[in-house]
């Protein structure tokens, strides 16, 4: 696991490594998030969020609640935003580590072109939610 002498690595220090069954389904999950905001796919991406986030997507279309809200909300977004930035994004390359306690984790891997990232989840009615609605760069 790469960490910075002298830097912040509360992350790759946090809790402690999950087994290699849930780092398997958990990195799955966060590539199919990946992947749907690659594919332009909101309502898709949307299910695989936390409800914090997805309340904050909700809160951008005024009179609309649920998934097609969030969905909407999403898209305005990442109107903005390059469809390659979303592809790049979604390149998972080697899976580092998956940290986890007290019901949320991070999923640190790299990207096809090496550099360290970190995705949070947390567990809301015994399933695995995304947290970071992008990635977080760790190097």
């Amino acid at each position: 696991m790469p960490t910075s002498k002298g830097g912040d690595n509360s992350i790759q220090t946090w809790g402690v490594e999950a087994p290699a069954a849930l780092r398997g389904r958990l990195t799955a999950l966060v590539q199919e998030f990946l992947d749907a905001r690659a594919d332009a796919d909101w309502a898709k991406a949307c299910s695989f969020l936390a409800t914090e986030q997805r309340a904050m997507f909700e809160k951008l279309i005024k009179g609309k609640s649920g998934n097609a809200a969030c969905a909407e909300g999403m898209e305005a977004l990442a109107s903005g935003v390059a469809a390659s930035a979303f592809a790049h994004e979604a390149g998972i390359g080697e899976v580092l580590s998956l940290r986890v306690g007290g019901g949320h984790a991070f999923l640190i891997y790299t990207r096809l072109e090496g550099k360290v990232y970190a995705t949070a989840l947390s567990r809301e009615d015994g399933a695995w939610k995304i947290v970071s609605v992008g990635p977080t760069a760790l190097s």
